[in-house]
This record gives structure tokens, C-alpha cells and sequence, in this order.
């Protein structure tokens, strides 16, 4: 008898034990929940601030853009080209994209909201049309090399009409 309550006791005090463990880790989730949403929360005011910055807001930037969308068009006018740039849209996604209209190709350069240090993307289709090819990533720290390579991938396309890879 005496047996039978000690095994009781035991199933007991095994219960407690992994009802402890289940509200520790709820607790734990719902802190590290709350601290990513902070975390996201600045990384999105930050990263929004720094893409108006580097692109909205970058006269110069923007006159690279226009210049070399000018030259397209000069020399290719039946060809539409166009650029946008977009600060955290409803996936909080922010982006500058280049487009070949007529061909469906597109250069883009993006960042997204996380609770992590966010990258900044560089992805291109024009080598292999409607298939998004993953360049290279860049720290924040890297903006000049990202803007630098962006601009590159979109005179690469230039280069490509001008051999006659791209008609």
C-alpha cells in the first residue's frame, strides 16, 4: 500500500516537474516574441530611414538612374524602361528595381524587415529571363558597393542590347 502511494507521490512530482518546464517555455516564447517584435519594430524604422536616405532621397543616385534610363531609351526607343523605389511596402519589403518593360527583366536591389540585422540583396533576371538569380548579399555598412553594383548589373544589360545578346 505504502508502495502505491510513493509511486503516486513520484507521477506527481514528475508532473510538476514537466508542468514547470511547459509554463517556463511559454514564458520564455512569449519574452522572446515581444523582444523580436521590438527588434523589428527599430530595424524597420532604421531600415527606412536609411533607404530614403540612400535611394529616395539621393539626388545623385536618382540622376544615375535617369541618366541611364535617358541613354536607353535614346538609342533603343521602342523599348519601355523604368525604375522604382520602394520604401516598405505591405510585406515590408523595400527595393529599387530596374526594368526592361518590353522583355519582362528586371535588376533589383532589396532589403526586408526582420528581427536580425537586415542585408541588402542584389538579384537579377536578364541573363536567364523569369528566373530571379541571387547575386550577392551586402552588409549596411556595404551600401556604396550595393549601389555600385546595381548600377553595374543595369549597364551589363546595356552592354548585352549592344552586342546583340539581348534583341
Amino acid at each position: 500500500m505504502i508502495d502505491i502511494y510513493k509511486k503516486i507521490k513520484d507521477i506527481e512530482k514528475k508532473l510538476d516537474k514537466i508542468e514547470k518546464k511547459i509554463v517556463q517555455n511559454r514564458e520564455d516564447e512569449k519574452k522572446y516574441r515581444e523582444t523580436d517584435d521590438e527588434k523589428r519594430k527599430i530595424n524597420q524604422k532604421n531600415l527606412s530611414i536609411f533607404w530614403d536616405e540612400e535611394f529616395k532621397s539621393n539626388k545623385l543616385f536618382i540622376k544615375n538612374l535617369e541618366n541611364i534610363k535617358a541613354r536607353f531609351k535614346k538609342l533603343y526607343p521602342d523599348r519601355e524602361f523604368s525604375y522604382e523605389i520602394i520604401i516598405g511596402d505591405i510585406e515590408k519589403l523595400y527595393k529599387v528595381l530596374f526594368r526592361l518593360e518590353s522583355d519582362n527583366m528586371n535588376i533589383e536591389l532589396c532589403s526586408m524587415v526582420t528581427a536580425m540585422e537586415p542585408l541588402i540583396q542584389l538579384y537579377s533576371d536578364f541573363d536567364l529571363p523569369n528566373t530571379r538569380q541571387h547575386l550577392r548579399n551586402y552588409k549596411f555598412d556595404e551600401i556604396q558597393v550595393a549601389k555600385k553594383d546595381f548600377l553595374d548589373e543595369i549597364l551589363k544589360l546595356f552592354e548585352l542590347f549592344y552586342t546583340g545578346t539581348i534583341s
